[in-house]
């Protein structure tokens, strides 16, 4: 019996040009013709997709493909606070989605003043004119990671800290997260049920909607577009939920500490342990 009655997933985009947002930006709701979108209009489309699936009393699996939160250390360094909650980590994001480049901007300008790092902060790439190569960052010495612990299982992905360059995530993200951030409370407000794995849990909840983090990367295995990005998500998703075996990529193979861990970090959907899916 499948767990879910639809599968959804964007390919997302950080991109300053409404234009190349559109071009960039895809969503993929299985069995249905791929949609382009600005961010804002995603964000608009998915709405509405969660309160039609909710009226119609089905379920829904959806995700992005941006990181959803930051590597160890970097809250408590902005804040000088632990968080407990993925809210309180997101709340950083407050209003970023208007200016992305800013915010990372006035990020690294904090640790240069605080902490006296002469290279700025941890945010850098080529398009970014503050910062255009990574720098000698002391992530050790302030208690930091540079990588989220799903990245240092899985290499290929990039860390949320660069911003610019050839398959960078970091501006996205940085988007990304406000608008989930802006989607929770929206979701809240309206009485839609949405889990955001694993911040809320590990276990697959029996009712309501799922939010997860993807990387396209883990199942496209042919011609790379963000259409056949998006499509080759939602087409894993529909079929491992067809074959019963969906349930168990929420339960990866980590220790009790990296649980705690990943529950503020985040979780990529497919990585299990030392290797994926």
């Amino acid at each position: 019996m499948r767990a879910f009655d639809r599968y959804a997933f964007a390919d997302y985009s950080g991109s300053s040009s409404l234009r190349l947002q559109k071009k960039h930006i895809v969503l993929s709701v299985w069995g249905a013709e791929p949609e382009h979108f600005t961010r804002e209009e995603l964000y608009q489309r998915v709405c509405r997709l969660l309160e039609q699936v909710t009226a119609a009393g089905e379920r829904v699996v959806l995700g992005f493909d941006h990181s959803y939160s930051f590597p160890q250390g970097f809250f408590e360094k902005v804040t000088r606070s632990s968080p407990t909650r993925w809210e309180e980590v997101t709340s950083l994001l407050d209003g970023a989605e208007a200016d992305g480049r800013g915010w990372a901007a006035r990020m690294n300008e904090l640790f240069r003043e605080r902490y006296g790092i002469e290279t700025g902060g941890p945010f850098w790439g080529p398009n970014f004119k503050l910062q255009g190569k990574r720098p000698p960052f002391p992530y050790a010495e302030l208690g930091m990671s540079e990588r989220r612990l799903v990245e240092e299982r899985c290499r290929k992905m990039k860390p949320i800290y660069q911003i610019g360059g050839a398959g960078s995530v970091g501006l996205q993200a940085i988007y990304g997260i406000a608008y989930l951030a802006r989607l929770r409370r929206f979701c809240r407000e309206r009485g839609i049920p949405l889990f955001a794995w694993p911040f809320d849990g590990w276990e697959l909840p029996t009712e309501g909607h799922v939010l997860v983090e993807v990387y396209p990367t883990l199942f496209n295995r042919g011609v790379r577009s963000d259409e056949e990005d998006a499509k080759a998500c939602t087409d894993w998703l529909q079929q491992r939920d067809g074959d019963g075996t969906l349930e168990r990529f929420f339960q990866p193979q980590l220790t009790q500490a990296e649980r705690m861990r990943a529950q503020l970090e985040g979780w990529v959907l497919g990585i299990v342990g030392e290797g994926i899916y």
